[in-house]
């Protein structure tokens, strides 16, 4: 919607909104250029609205012009009506190299092995990777007891989950980085891996 789009790149002026590519009069002096391979055509998109913040939902890249990306969610639909079966759209102004990102790698097999409690990860939850935190680590490494990191936006996710709920926090570089992906378990533990 017109209005979001305008809170999240207040600096732009827009002569129109069609559903085509935008009509910038000036480009926001914070918008990221998109460091996307050429070949992306998915995208997760992580969430600034309050209720999903920090949140990440893939979505099909369907355009860019200038720093600004059109994406049509997977999941997510236009709108809360059960019957609506319309997909979300729309353009966003990310707000650095991370925000509308592609795919991360599959998560190592030596991951579920090094978490401990206090570690940060994401967990599949309600069809999109939330940010957690790790309370408790189960039967061997097979399920984790899991907290919100953001209790402000998302105060009642608590829960048990098994390991392929699970995947490293993961923070993309750019594609013109030497190492292109990162995750961090904690201040003493980062990872990093150079595939795109």
């Amino acid at each position: 919607d017109i209005q979001s789009y305008r809170n999240r790149c207040t600096a732009a002026r827009l002569v129109s909104m069609e559903p085509s590519t935008p009509s910038c009069v000036s480009i926001p002096s914070t918008a990221i250029p998109m460091n996307l391979p050429s070949n992306t055509k998915t995208v997760e998109v992580r969430q600034n609205k309050t209720h999903v913040l920090g949140a990440r939902f893939s979505a099909h890249l369907l355009e860019t012009a200038n720093e600004f990306v059109r994406v049509r969610y997977f999941l997510l639909s236009e709108s809360s009506d059960s019957h609506s079966d319309a997909r979300l759209t729309e353009w966003l102004c990310p707000c650095d190299v991370d925000h509308v990102r592609p795919v991360p790698p599959d998560t190592p097999n030596w991951f579920y092995s090094l978490l401990h409690p206090g570690d940060m990860a994401e967990l599949y939850y309600e069809e999109g990777w939330w940010p957690i935190i790790l309370c408790n680590v189960l039967d061997a490494r097979m399920s984790f007891e899991v907290r919100s990191s953001k209790p402000r936006a998302f105060p009642g996710l608590r829960c048990t989950a098994d390991a392929s709920r699970l995947r490293p926090a993961w923070r993309w570089l750019g594609p013109d980085r030497a190492i292109c992906w990162q995750f961090t378990l904690n201040p003493l533990k980062t990872f990093s891996m150079n595939t795109q």
